[in-house]
Parts: C-alpha cells; sequence; structure tokens
C-alpha cells in the first residue's frame, strides 16, 4: 500500500517554472529576520506542521561580517524538551525549479541535546502549512568531542533519515556560523550540498562545498522552509533565514550599495499564469550585481505586458527593496514578458522586465514530441491560441490535458503526473518500464486507444482517481497495477470502467483497488455493460465504496473481496427480448431476495418460476398453496446460489437489480434424483459468479453426479430468441454447441443438467473467464451444421455434427421446444435423436439421416455451415419434393413443409449421389442407406403398395418388410459391407445395392 508521504507529496505538485532564468535573479526570495515578537508557532508567517510547543522570537539578532542583515530579533529552538516541542514552516513561492537554496545564521548554544549520529533541524519541505512531506536539503547535527559537526543529507524518498554527510570542521559552541545549503533536483539522484562560513557573499557561488548522493529522492517542488525541534535537535538561536535560487539570493554582502534598477523577481511563484486568473508579481530594487538595496524614498511604479490587466501598479515604501503586487492578470499568450518601470520617486531606477513566460488557458492542451519522460519538459509541447509550442513544463496539475501521440512512449519516472483528461493515441504508449511503483493523478477521464502499462502484466503504473468523474474508456489496452481513491480532495469520486481492464498488482492482503479514506469520501465504481474488469493476484477492498456491474459486465477477482455489505454492490441484469419471453436466471450475489426485487410490477405482469425435479413440474411463485416446498421444499424465498429459475416478464426488457455480497470461491448446488416423470433427474443449475463460466474448463469442476452422453456432460439454455434449447457438450472441439449456447455460460444465466445420482455440481473460481457470450444470444460457427429458420419468426433450430469422436458416444440428445410452432432438427443414431452428433469421418459413402417436424405449415429454410469441410461434397436429399441439392456449391435449402411431413424427409450425403434425383425422369423408388438403415423412398404421388427384400452376397434374405408410406426403414442386423435390396410392386421390379455399417 502506498503511505502517506506519496500521497502528500503529489497533492502538493505545483507548475514547472517555465521561466528563463537569468543568473542574479532571485526568483521568489524568501527572507526573515525575524522582527516580530512572541513565538513562530503558527505566527508571524510560520505554520506548526508537527508538535504543538513554542519555538520564541527572543530580543537580539544575531550577525555575521560581510552579510547583509537587519536588526530585528532571533528564535531559539529549544532542543530535547517534548513538552514545548514543534515543527514550523514557512510557504516559499520558488515553485518547482532545478536548484534551490537556503541560508541562517545559526548559535549552538551547548551540548546538551546534540546526539552522536546527525539528525536534522533545518530543511526544504515539498509541501507547506499543516502537512509537510519529502524533506530535501537536510541541515543535520552531531556531537563531537569539545563541540559539534554539521553535516548535510538527501531526501532519500522519504521522512526517514537519510545518509549524511559531515562537514569536514569540527565547529565550537556560542559562536554564530553562516550556514548555507544547496538542494539539486536536476540530477537522479537529488544533491544536497553545504557551506559553513563561505569565502564570498553575493557573487559567484564558491568552491569547497561537500556533496551528498545517496538515496533516491522523489522530491518534487521548494514549496516551504521548515525548522525542527525535536528531542535529537540543538538547543539554538536562528536568525537571518533565507531562500531562493541563487547563490546572491541567500548571501548579500553588507556592502553599502545604491539601486539602480528595477527587477521583476517572480511572477505567478515560477508556476505558468492561467489566463484571467490572479497572480502576484515580486519587484525588487537591485544594485549592479543584482543585490537588492533598499529605496531611499517611496518609488511608484507601473506594469505593461501584452494581455495585462487587474492590479498593475505598486509602491516601493522608503526603505524596502522589494515588494509583491498581487491582482494582476494576464490572457492566454506565448512569448509574454512584464515589464516594471518606475514612475515617480528617488532613486531613479532603470526599467526591469522578466524572462518571457506563456499564460495558459484554463484547460491548456499538452501533447507528446517524442518519446520520453513523463517529468520532463522537453518530452512536451503546450498549445497555446491554437499554435503548439516547446513546453518548458509536463502535465502536473489538476487541469492539464496531456495527449500521447503515436509511436510515442512516455515512462513514469516519479509521482509528480497530474492531469485533468488523458488520452493515448493508437500506438502510443504510458507504463513505468518496471515493477516500481509510480502513479498517475487522474482528475477527469482517461481515454486510452493505445496502451496504457504493459501486456505482460508486470508494470507498476497506477493511478489515483481524484476527480468528480473518471470514465476510462477506448479501444486499446489498460493493463496496470493499481487504481484506487487516495486523497480527500472530493468527497465523492466516480470511476466508471467503459473499456476491458486488468489490474495486476500482486499482493498477498493489500488492495489492487480500494479507497484510501473510507471514513471520509466515497468511491462509486462501475462496471459498463459488457465490459471486463481482471483483479487477479490482490483483493478488492470495498470498504468506502459502492460498486455497480452493468448487465453483461463482468469481474474476476482473486478470491477475496472485503468492504462488501448488504447494499454497496450491485448487478444489473437486463431481461432481452419481446414481453412473455422466457429466461433461465441464476443470482451472482448471496442472500438475494425473490421478492420485491424481482417480483415487480404487479402479480399480472410477471411469472417466476422453480424447476421441482421431485414433482416433475416448474412451480409459480405466485402458487402460496405450495409456496412453502417451492425452492427446493425449504420454504425459501431467496435465490439458492448456484440454482436456476425461469421468469417471464410482461414488460419488454426489464431491468433487475441484484444487489450484496458477490459469490466467490467454491459454490456448490445439491442435485436431486429422486423424480420419475419425463424429466426425471433433470436439475436446473446456474451460473453463480459475476462473470461467465467455462464448462470445457480442464479443473474447478465437480461433475461427478452428472449424467454422461459416453464420456462427456451436456448442458442445456433455453433460448427464447429462437424458440429452442441449446446444448452444449464438453467433449465438443470447437467452442460453440446449438442454438447459440457455447463452452461459455454467461453470468446470471440458468442451465439444465442430466443427473444421475444426487449430490452436488460444484465449481470453483478456476472456472471462471472473461467470455464475450451474450446472455441467451446465438453464437459463432464451429465444426459443420444444418440450421433450419421457420417462417414468421416462430423460431429456428440447429444441428452440430462433431468430427473426430467415436461416434457411440452418441453427443447430446435432443430437447424438444415447448413452443408448439417451433421447428424441430435432430439427427437419429441408435433410436436416439441428437442436437450434437459425434463422428469419426466422413466419407464418399457417408449417409446421416435428419429429422425436421414442421411446427406450422409454410416456407422454411436449412442453411448449411460447411466452412470445416471445404473440400466436401455435401448433398441435401429431399424425399418428399424428390429433389437434391449440393449444399457445397448453393448451403440455402428454402422448402415448403406441413405438420404432417413425416420426420424422415432429409439426407444429408457426403460424396457421389450415385445418380439419385439427379435424372430428368427419376425413378419412383430410390433405395439409399445409412449406418445399419435401409431407405426406401416411394417418389410416385399415391398409394403404392409392396415388400422389399435384403440380400447378402450369398443370395440369402436377411430382411423382409412391406412397404409402408412414403418412407420404409428396415434395420439391419449384419456385418459391415454391400448388399442387395429388392423392390417389388404391382408395376415392376428394382434392384439397389447398398453399403451397410454397423455401429
Amino acid at each position: 500500500m502506498k503511505n502517506k508521504i506519496h500521497f502528500t507529496r503529489s497533492l502538493a505538485i505545483a507548475a514547472l517554472a517555465i521561466f528563463m532564468l537569468v543568473p542574479g535573479f532571485g526568483w521568489g526570495q524568501f527572507y526573515d529576520g525575524f522582527t516580530g515578537t512572541g513565538n513562530i508557532s503558527g505566527a508571524n508567517g510560520w505554520v506548526i506542521h508537527s508538535g504543538a510547543g513554542i519555538i520564541p522570537i527572543n530580543t537580539g539578532s544575531l550577525a555575521y561580517s560581510g552579510l547583509f542583515a537587519s536588526t530585528g530579533n532571533r528564535v531559539t529552538i529549544p532542543g530535547n524538551n517534548t513538552a514545548v516541542s514543534s515543527d514550523v514552516n514557512a510557504a516559499l513561492s520558488i515553485g518547482v525549479v532545478p536548484v534551490a537554496y537556503f541560508s541562517a545564521l545559526i548559535n549552538v548554544i551547548d551540548n546538551t541535546q546534540i546526539k552522536t549520529t546527525s539528525d536534522y533541524f533545518m530543511h526544504f519541505g515539498a509541501t507547506s502549512g499543516a502537512t509537510v512531506s519529502i524533506f530535501g536539503g537536510r541541515l543535520g547535527i552531531k556531537s563531537v568531542t569539545g563541540g559539534f559537526r554539521l553535516s548535510i543529507g538527501n531526501t532519500s524518498g522519504g521522512t526517514g533519515n537519510p545518509t549524511y554527510t559531515d562537514f569536514a570542521q569540527d565547529l565550537v559552541f556560542g559562536t554564530t556560523y553562516l550556514v548555507v545549503v544547496k538542494y539539486d533536483r536536476s540530477v537522479s539522484p537529488n544533491v544536497a550540498y553545504l557551506w559553513v562560513n563561505p569565502s564570498s557573499l553575493g557573487g559567484t557561488e564558491p568552491s569547497g562545498f561537500v556533496s551528498n548522493a545517496s538515496g533516491t529522492s522523489a522530491f518534487a517542488t521548494f514549496a516551504s522552509i521548515c525548522i525542527r525541534n525535536s528531542a535529537n535537535t540543538p538547543k539554538a538561536d536562528i536568525d537571518e533565514i533565507r531562500a531562493g535560487t541563487t547563490w546572491a539570493d541567500v548571501t548579500p554582502s553588507s556592502v553599502a550599495g545604491t539601486p539602480t534598477k528595477l527587477s521583476v523577481t517572480s511572477v505567478n511563484g515560477g508556476s505558468s499564469p492561467v489566463s484571467g486568473v490572479p497572480i502576484s508579481v515580486v519587484i525588487q530594487a537591485q544594485d549592479g550585481s543584482n543585490i537588492p538595496q533598499p529605496v531611499t524614498s517611496d518609488v511608484n511604479f507601473s506594469l505593461t505586458g501584452a494581455g495585462i490587466g487587474g492590479t498593475v501598479s505598486g509602491t516601493m515604501l522608503n526603505g524596502q527593496s522589494s515588494v509583491t503586487v498581487t491582482g494582476v492578470t494576464m490572457s492566454e499568450g506565448y512569448g509574454l514578458a512584464i515589464t516594471a518601470t518606475q514612475t515617480s520617486g528617488t532613486p531613479t531606477l532603470t526599467a526591469g522586465t522578466s524572462p518571457s513566460f506563456y499564460v495558459t488557458s484554463a484547460t491548456p492542451s499538452y501533447r507528446t514530441k517524442a518519446s520520453g519522460n513523463w517529468s520532463t519538459a522537453g518530452t512536451w509541447e503546450i498549445q497555446i491560441s491554437g499554435n503548439w509550442h516547446d513546453a518548458a513544463e509536463y502535465p502536473n496539475a489538476t487541469y492539464k490535458n496531456a495527449t500521447i501521440l503515436s509511436t510515442h512512449t512516455i515512462a513514469l519516472t516519479d509521482n509528480n503526473g497530474t492531469f485533468n483528461n488523458l488520452t493515448v493515441d493508437n500506438g502510443g504508449k504510458v507504463w513505468v518500464g518496471s515493477t516500481t511503483t509510480r502513479f498517475l493523478y487522474a482528475y477527469g477521464n482517461i481515454i486510452c486507444n493505445g496502451t496504457i502499462g504493459d501486456a505482460g502484466g508486470t508494470d507498476g503504473i497506477g493511478f489515483d482517481i481524484e476527480g468528480t468523474n473518471c470514465v476510462i474508456s477506448g479501444a486499446g489496452l489498460f493493463k496496470v497495477s493499481r487504481l484506487s481513491k487516495f486523497t480527500t480532495t472530493n468527497a465523492v469520486t466516480n470511476l466508471t470502467f467503459g473499456m476491458d481492464a486488468s489490474l495486476m498488482y500482486s499482493h498477498a492482503t493489500n488492495s489492487a483497488l480500494y479507497n484510501f479514506n473510507p471514513l471520509t469520501t466515497t468511491l462509486n465504481i462501475t462496471l459498463s455493460t459488457g465490459k471486463q474488469l481482471t483483479v487477479s493476484n490482490a483483493k478488492i477492498d470495498l470498504t468506502g465504496c459502492t460498486l455497480t456491474m452493468k448487465s453483461g459486465a463482468s469481474l474476476l477477482d482473486n478470491g477475496t473481496i472485503s468492504g462488501m455489505n448488504p447494499t454497496n454492490v450491485t448487478v444489473e441484469r437486463y431481461i432481452t427480448g419481446a414481453p412473455s419471453a422466457w429466461h433461465l436466471l441464476s443470482s451472482p450475489v448471496a442472500e438475494q431476495a425473490i421478492s420485491p426485487a424481482f417480483t415487480v410490477p404487479t402479480s399480472t405482469e410477471y411469472d417466476f418460476f422453480t424447476w421441482y425435479e421431485q414433482g416433475d413440474k416448474w412451480v409459480n411463485f405466485k402458487n402460496t398453496t405450495i409456496l412453502p416446498t417451492w425452492n427446493d421444499a425449504n420454504g425459501s424465498t431467496n435465490f439458492v446460489v448456484g440454482k436456476g429459475y425461469l421468469v417471464q416478464y410482461l414488460a419488454s426488457n426489464p431491468t433487475k437489480i441484484f444487489t450484496g455480497a458477490l459469490n466467490t470461491g467454491t459454490i456448490s448446488f445439491t442435485m436431486t434424483t429422486s423424480g420419475i416423470g419425463t424429466h426425471a433427474k433433470t436439475n436446473l443449475a446456474g451460473n453463480p459468479y459475476p462473470s461467465s463460466i467455462d464448462w470445457k474448463s480442464a479443473t474447478g469442476w465437480d461433475k461427478s453426479k452428472l449424467a454422461v452422453s459416453g464420456t462427456s456432460h451436456n448442458y442445456y439454455i433455453w433460448n427464447d430468441g429462437v424458440s429452442q434449447y441449446g446444448v452444449y457438450n464438453d467433449e465438443n472441439s470447437g467452442d460453440v454447441g446449438t442454438n447459440g449456447v457455447n463452452r461459455y455460460i454467461a453470468p446470471m444465466q440458468g442451465f439444465f443438467v442430466q443427473t444421475a445420482s444426487a449430490g452436488d455440481l460444484s465449481m470453483t473460481n478456476a472456472v471462471r473467464v472473461h467470455s464475450s457470450q451474450a446472455w441467451l444470444k446465438s453464437g459463432g460457427n464451429e465444426g459443420f451444421r444444418l440450421k433450419v429458420t421457420a417462417p414468421e419468426n416462430k423460431g429456428s433450430d440447429e444441428i452440430l455434427f462433431e468430427l473426430g469422436h467415436n461416434s457411440s458416444l452418441g453427443g447430446a440428445a435432443k430437447w424438444y421446444s415447448f413452443v408448439p410452432t417451433a421447428p424441430s432438427l435432430s439427427t437419429p443414431k441408435s433410436g436416439i435423436e441428437y442436437s450434437i452428433s459425434f463422428l469419426e469421418t466422413v466419407t464418399n459413402e457417408t449417409v446421416i439421416p435428419v429429422s425436421f417436424k414442421a411446427g406450422i405449415d409454410g416456407q422454411y429454410t436449412i442453411n448449411a455451415d460447411l466452412q470445416q469441410l471445404p473440400n466436401a461434397q455435401v448433398y441435401l436429399l429431399d424425399n418428399k419434393l424428390v429433389k437434391t441439392q449440393n449444399l457445397s456449391e448453393n448451403p440455402v435449402y428454402t422448402f415448403t413443409a406441413s405438420k404432417n411431413d413425416d420426420a424422415s424427409r432429409f439426407v444429408l450425403h457426403f460424396g457421389n449421389v450415385f445418380g439419385i434425383y439427379e435424372t430428368a425422369n427419376p425413378q419412383p423408388v430410390n433405395v439409399y442407406s445409412s449406418n445399419n438403415t435401409v431407405y426406401v423412398a416411394i417418389t410416385k404421388t399415391g398409394t403404392v403398395k409392396g415388400e422389399v427384400y435384403v440380400y447378402n452376397t450369398l443370395g440369402q434374405v436377411l430382411a423382409h418388410q412391406n412397404i409402408s408410406g412414403d418412407l420404409t426403414k428396415i434395420n439391419l442386423v449384419a456385418s459391415t459391407g454391400y448388399y442387395l435390396v429388392k423392390v417389388i410392386t404391382a408395376e415392376s421390379t428394382y434392384t439397389a445395392k447398398v453399403f451397410v455399417k454397423q455401429q
């Protein structure tokens, strides 16, 4: 889990200074000579950020020869006295610059509190106010024999002690020293420097400093100067604290000088001004060495520049060397500057102009100009007044929009990136490039048409979602480490997944999706319709969150979802179809009541059934006389987890809501086998998870109590869209069964299974998958199949033929529609009709009978999908119409049928059809075979009487049967081989040779 340091530091991200610095200019200098009285613990411009004690201001100032100083007072830090201990800070206007300095006069009073190892008592802070995080340039102290030594420490990435480097000189108590600290964050790791009693003041920076580059810094901005008083810091007087961006800023010479010019030393504290937003401008009176010097009378001046407005004048009072003008505004533009021009007063000062800068719109847009680091200005361009320019900063504020262009890869090297909206174009990428944790702060939307993270799932990039609304969308890859709401900036944050996403953070106890401040803020998470979220290696924590899964959304967790309660998780189920459509339903949550959530609006507008296997019947929830035995005889009116239900609503397309804790882990559904009716041992199970499940999964299932077809198991789903049951068999070589059913069972989908013995159908998280398989929707094409479509939208039906199986295993038995007007299509084998038929192979001698029943009279269409048989010649024989069609050339066969037609009307024949139905004057009798069945088709109109004889090659009669109707079937008990069939009618005698194959 991220720590508080990361949180506060990132919130304080300020804009990078865009000004082109000129040597000697003091951008945003800080000075305190302690001219006030009382204390600095929450007074005189200082704020307490730790503790509650007092750091007093005492009479009398410290002095150092050659240093320009005031005649004010000094502060005294008490040292090791926890009763009066406090840490304080004063805000700086330096902002994000590469290098900053601070200096102070320090007199250590005695050796009472100092340790023999270094600890710090002054430093820069990356934030200011009540919370200060990430300490840079820490001035340390330690005890030595007869005195002490000062030392310098890097930030080391946090508030803990870094490695210190000692200044190589022993110092004595009761002596005032000028101490200067320089902190350079332009290199990695950052470097800190220390001078004690430097050799020159005000001009060129001297050599002889001590460097410490240990540790990796995450320091972002110079926001405060801090004094620390704790059990390990010295009792010492401190005076003349200065901060700035140059050596001259913090070491002004006491040599008397006369101001000769005005200098604009700070515009908006070093941050990009925003159009129309008031800013501050600091004006100094300086001498020829760029050292601030007091004016000898009130000096009035005006501010000019393109687009300037608001407060444009000010006065530097007698004795002052600088003044801050607030309320200045600027219009959007590039290459702007502000000039300060004296209008009255003495001495006469030449005008001064700031370095050039730009003013952004309220929501400036950045785009990449090359691959590189996010936090490097050279990576970016900025749009100003419609034109693109090189940026002097990077997206690091809540109002900035960022776009990663195609072919550009942007790496995160710190946690300072902040944006309003982020767009990653197709071919663009943003990531860390390693498992190191780095975060971007999002205050708007994320559009990902490229890549965010890593397809391998090992990248450390994460997002803190901090705005009011964030929608993650796009057609790219979003595979990151973590997502969270980490701050209290907004009390409510709404996060919507509008694209598939994966959170790949791996941890035994920590979370990959969570709210860091659940007591004071709320994170509302929505998984949009059809979108998939994977959190497979760390838990989800919904404390202080709500989770809404829209209909068709899918969630895979690692088995642990904490923070769920009866109301903060909802799963929607959009029940598609016309009024009165039937659907099989299952609950993805525990303890979901059936009423009123699923029995509204009124009792006349819904029907809700349970399948009661013991009684071989459907039982309606509204049947109060049988309600005590309604739900598996246990009297429950809650959904049983893992059980399916049948529901019908008269209203069109209602959306129903499941509320409660999501099901995860092992789920078992108890099946019964005590029924004695037509559907005995048939149980209605259901998918209990908020994701699809894989019926063909190699692990996670216990199907030992199910009946088998050969060595495999079937499941059936009612598809109201085609008025048929669809079936899938777990031995299918492909992924698709019949009538829209495939290996993947959609979330909240009920399904039928056939049970061999009473017991449990059990499943674990291992069977869960993301699948695009829609709820009760047709699937794709696998294997080869026939599909019949009825007229007047009365439904359709399918047969799937699976090759490469032992045909004796059968396949999946046909379940007939309970809609009487629906058509039926199947294939007979050994007295059983099949929807899925297993075949070893097909050859030029293969003949397959097809059973068809019309639900209504009218015109039907048979469509053949032969994609898996690209080189075969497949013929459909229509015995009623005495017609043959080559389905390999024309896969669509249209015909007229009646409810009274013989079911054995059609035959599939592979390869040469031996002239059947192909002559201009077809024979009135046709003979053919399929496996061990001989068929005699009478093609002549009218009643034909006669006899059929079947002979073996020795002339022995193996079968004799009278002709019966249009089609006579003879099941032959004989060895595989060729046989002679003789048909004798009143008109003539016909003979034919057939091939019989025993099954």
